[in-house]
């Protein structure tokens, strides 16, 4: 089951935040060695992931570490943040079998400067 947590950034500003990913108890880091991650980000969670934003390591997510499941994600005011308003936001873990999983999502809140 995801972990929910609301995200609130300030329009037109670059901004990065750390996420962190945990096993099931919720307690214990998820290994995401071997791993494949992405942050989709969308206007609503039942919109399709057509004309999503899509984050991956290398182009908006870093692995800050593989064993102790941390990851930042870089919004650049250019593209995610260009407009203002609600959105949604999803981390999934692919295992590389096809597998995945969604780790933390939430409401992604773009507040007008």
């Amino acid at each position: 089951m995801a972990t929910t947590i609301p995200l609130t950034v300030d329009q037109a500003n670059d901004v990065t935040v750390t996420l962190a990913v945990y096993e099931s108890d919720g307690v214990t880091p998820q290994d995401l060695t071997g791993m494949t991650v992405e942050l989709v980000i969308k206007r609503g969670r039942r919109l399709s992931d057509v004309n999503a934003t899509v984050l991956t390591v290398g182009a908006g997510l870093t692995v800050v570490s593989l064993p102790g499941g941390l990851l930042t994600a870089f919004f650049p005011h250019s593209t995610v943040t260009a407009a203002a308003g609600t959105f949604w936001y999803r981390l999934d873990v692919l295992d590389g079998s096809g597998g995945r999983t969604t780790a933390i999502d939430g409401i992604l809140t773009v507040s007008p400067c």
